[in-house]
């Protein structure tokens, strides 16, 4: 017997077609992480993805959520529309991971292919955008990896 597969019906191709156009499009999202206290704290970071769909994100030293990152390694993810372009406030098209993270290695190959991913023409270029912050600060880059989807 031949294997059947389904087809998505025109609803959820749509559907589909419109989370990949929202993250596409999205410069930054909202990285919600917890701290030792198990409080949780959400803040906004530049990032960028590699051909596996891992999220790429620069993060400072100075900043709460590259702790919790480090020490957790986990962490979760959403991306929404922007106010300006959604047609109703209450009803913004979002998504949300739940995700796994990792710090990598300056010398390694995924901070060569993130760094080359940043600096390409894509609307998620974080290299040149942070060329300036982080000549003040130490930066990390940290891979960001969805469990879900």
């Amino acid at each position: 017997m031949g294997q059947t597969t389904e087809k998505p019906n025109k609803a959820e191709e749509t559907t589909a077609e419109k989370y990949s156009a929202l993250i596409e499009n999205a410069r930054t999202l909202t990285l919600a992480t917890v701290d030792e206290a198990q409080m949780p704290q959400a803040s906004y970071v530049p990032f960028v993805r590699d051909g596996a769909g891992n999220y790429l994100v620069y993060v400072s030293d100075l900043s709460t959520h590259t702790a919790n990152l480090l020490r957790s390694r986990k962490a979760s993810l959403m991306i929404i529309e922007d106010e300006a372009q959604a047609a109703h406030l209450f009803a913004r098209q979002r998504v949300n991971f739940d995700c796994s993270a990792r710090e990598l290695n300056r010398e390694g190959r995924f901070y060569c292919l993130a760094v080359k991913l940043g600096s390409g023409s894509s609307p998620n270029t974080i290299e040149s955008s942070l060329y300036n912050f982080q000549s003040f600060y130490h930066e990390n880059l940290i891979l960001i990896k969805s469990l879900t989807i």
